[in-house]
């Protein structure tokens, strides 16, 4: 027999997180494809806390949203920002790091520290282009970058996360139009198509049963459509050998 824990889709699950991230991943890598195939350039912003330290998550998105408003996709020229993939860091300091990849036109450094300023970010700010291979050294690629990202969406993030906030922590942000259109949901769903594809006569057909765990100890199975309360057998602590 085996056990398999149900899916809650929490980025802090230890049984979601490494499915989560690696949707997350799919999603960074496709629409760094969909932007290069349009022909679009794509660029990695880091913004970072503009309080020492002490603002929350809900501050840091705020800061985002007041920046998104400064960089409108409808000026004359072109759009400073088209579409964007960003990802929220802790640091172990406890400070937040925002990290984006966007579409768009180029913004001078000068002037984005200044935007970023006064939306309520730091005066570290840092902007570089992602190519597919990097002629400047490897922090420039879209490897580097990908690989990055994720390293940052990993369960002990999640908990640094949720000390940051009482909501719902989401640690990877996408515009609508990014990759074209592809949501954690749809990349998930085409994850799990490619594993049971590749799992093959592997696959257990079931029958399945369900079990929860109760606070006090009990367990409700469920096998079909029934639920049934089972009394667990209580386990005696092992005595020490002296």
């Amino acid at each position: 027999d085996r056990a398999s824990e149900i899916a809650c889709g929490r980025w802090d699950c230890s049984w979601c997180q490494w499915r989560k991230r690696a949707a997350a991943c799919l999603i960074l890598q496709w629409g760094l494809e969909t932007a290069w195939a349009r022909g679009e350039r794509v660029r990695f912003l880091t913004l970072t806390d503009g309080s020492r330290g002490k603002m929350t998550v809900a501050d840091f998105y705020k800061s985002w949203n007041r920046l998104r408003v400064t960089l409108p996709p409808d000026r004359p020229g072109g759009p400073y920002m088209k579409e964007y993939a960003a990802v929220v860091e802790v640091q172990k300091r406890g400070a937040l790091h925002l990290h984006i990849l966007m579409t768009g036109r180029y913004v001078p450094q000068r002037k984005l520290v200044g935007m970023a300023m006064a939306a309520g970010f730091g005066r570290c700010t840092d902007i570089r282009e992602v190519r597919r291979v990097a002629r400047d050294g490897a922090k420039g690629s879209a490897d580097y970058v990908t690989k990055q990202l994720a390293g940052y969406l990993t369960k002990q993030s999640a908990v640094a996360l949720a000390a940051k906030t009482n909501e719902r922590r989401r640690p990877l942000r996408t515009s609508r139009g990014w990759g074209g259109g592809i949501t954690m949901r749809g990349a998930m769903r085409l994850l799990a198509d490619a594993w049971l594809e590749d799992a093959g006569k592997d696959r257990d057909s079931g029958p399945f049963a369900f079990v929860q765990v109760l606070a006090g100890g009990d367990a409700l199975v469920r096998v079909g459509s029934e639920w049934q309360r089972h009394q667990l057998p209580s386990v005696r602590p092992v005595q020490g050998v002296r």
